[in-house]
């Protein structure tokens, strides 16, 4: 473990405190990895003697929560907690000496984030079967009436998932389709922190992302929208949805800002068609406006990603009309992120497939790549 945190806990002791390190950090470690943040639980003690024992180090003291945060750790009383509203914060705290080690854990999300480690005897703490599950890889969550009164903890699952690779238990999986439709009652930064965990995961599925998000965002309106058009191949906007996507992943933009904004910009591009049949783009950033403060936490990355579902079709439009005043205009508006554009363009086409096969999307991005993109390198 970090020598600071080791320090830490040892300085806790010598002042009478039992102490326990709980959550994602034991966790990790059981897996095999190193951790990046550190929750310790601690008895015996007062969040006002806490500050005191570590007034040299500037601690942040959360008053309500009765935390202390020291850099990559934070120092946590024992507690029990009530849901009383939406929100992620609308919590009752109780806190009190006779709050015992199984009270205490039971608050916490999954049954793997609720195991204990305990430094004055040595040993792991495990109330609530969170072992078993760290060995079959399973996510369950600790009290499934608690787990399902806060939206996050859906965010966290679902993050959790795609990282560990993990599969998720039924009965907590089953939660998600009362959860889903609280996310954007809950404060847009975390959201979108999560959000953006989630699409940046090594293990990241797409269709698991809109099982997970159905009713959010309206995902049975995507299977019911069937396109008459000859342009789609594969006639479902949901086949399309998830096509895109998967071309997006194949193309491996490796920067992360990047990403994001591709990835969301695509995943607006065609919503706009739920709600009209002439030009959707409009309709699109519309629907994109409500959802943008809880999926990116940057305003000139939220104006990017309305750009990129704006211009999604004209890149290829203007190419096959050849209509070069417009086309570079368009350069000209995207400047050196005119390639952000380009990936749009590649991967709208691309995913215009009936069967999800690499070799299908390859084909077709090739093509917008020699037909149309080429035709805009002439251009510079």
């Amino acid at each position: 473990m970090d020598k600071d945190v080791l320090d830490t806990i040892k300085t806790i002791q010598m002042n009478g405190g039992n102490v326990y390190l709980v959550g994602g950090a034991l966790r990790d470690i059981l897996l095999g990895k190193n951790p990046i943040d550190y929750d310790l639980e601690v008895y015996n003690q007062s969040i006002e003697q806490l500050s005191k024992l570590f007034n040299d180090k500037n601690p942040v003291v959360n008053d309500k929560f009765k935390t202390l945060k020291l850099n990559n750790i934070e120092i946590a009383l024992p507690r029990l907690e009530r849901k009383v509203g939406l929100n992620y914060l609308d919590y009752e705290l109780y806190f009190d000496d006779g709050i015992s080690l199984k009270e205490a854990s039971k608050r916490r999300d999954l049954s793997i984030n609720a195991l204990m480690y305990d430094f004055k005897n040595d040993k792991i703490i495990d109330y609530y079967n969170g072992l078993e599950d760290l060995k079959n890889s399973t996510l369950k969550a600790v009290d499934y009436d608690s787990f399902e009164g806060d939206a996050t903890r859906l965010l966290r699952l679902i993050e959790l998932k795609f990282r560990l690779n993990f599969d998720i238990d039924y009965k907590t999986w089953q939660l998600k389709d009362r959860m889903d439709i609280h996310i954007l009652e809950q404060p847009s930064l975390v959201v979108a922190q999560y959000f953006n965990k989630i699409i940046i995961a090594d293990n990241f599925d797409i269709e698991l992302f809109l099982e997970g998000f159905y009713n959010l965002f309206e995902v049975d309106r995507y299977k019911n929208y069937i396109s008459k058009s000859q342009y789609h191949p594969e006639k479902s906007l949901y086949n399309h949805l998830v096509g895109v996507i998967k071309c997006l992943q194949l193309l491996k933009v490796d920067n992360k800002r990047d990403f994001k904004i591709l990835f969301w910009a695509l995943f607006f591009h065609d919503y706009g068609k739920l709600a009209c049949l002439g030009d959707h783009e409009l309709y699109s950033i519309e629907l994109y406006e409500t959802f943008k403060d809880h999926l990116i936490t940057k305003s000139k990355h939220q104006d990017l990603v309305r750009e990129l579902i704006r211009d999604h079709m004209v890149i290829r439009e203007y190419a096959q009309k050849e209509d070069t005043l417009n086309m570079k205009r368009l350069m000209n508006k995207y400047k050196n992120q005119f390639y952000l554009l380009e990936i749009v363009g590649k991967c709208d086409y691309g995913g215009r497939v009936l069967d999800y096969n690499h070799d299908e999307y390859y084909k077709r991005m090739s093509w917008f790549e020699n037909n149309i993109l080429n035709k805009y390198k002439e251009l510079r």
